[in-house]
């Protein structure tokens, strides 16, 4: 992503840089966690409604809510170190972001 492309009138090329890429984490980590929510309440309707379901789907289910908790734990152990341990370091953050997106398999 070219950072001239994303020039506003008013900020400097390092805030057009934390507009641009950290944003979109900060974005995303409150949109997990909204979704954790409802993650939350369909976990406890399906234990409650589906009690007959084999233990074997009931473990099924538990070790995809865990991923999903492991996954946003993730997200904002990321967002912790883009935006407390590193403020203010936008180089940092930005290869740590890079790196991160290099090494997921799944993009």
């Amino acid at each position: 992503m070219n950072p001239h492309s994303l020039a506003v009138a008013g900020l400097s090329s390092e805030q057009t840089l934390v507009r641009a890429f950290l944003g979109p984490w900060l974005v995303g980590g409150c949109l997990d966690l909204l979704f954790m929510g409802v993650l939350g309440c369909q976990l406890v309707n399906y234990y409650n409604w589906y009690k007959d379901d084999s233990i074997n789907l009931r473990l099924t289910v538990a070790m995809l809510a865990l991923l999903n908790v492991l996954k946003s734990a993730e997200c904002f152990a990321s967002l912790w170190i883009f935006l407390i341990n590193h403020y203010g370091d936008i180089n940092t953050a930005l290869a740590m972001s890079s790196r991160m997106e290099s090494k997921n398999n799944l993009l």
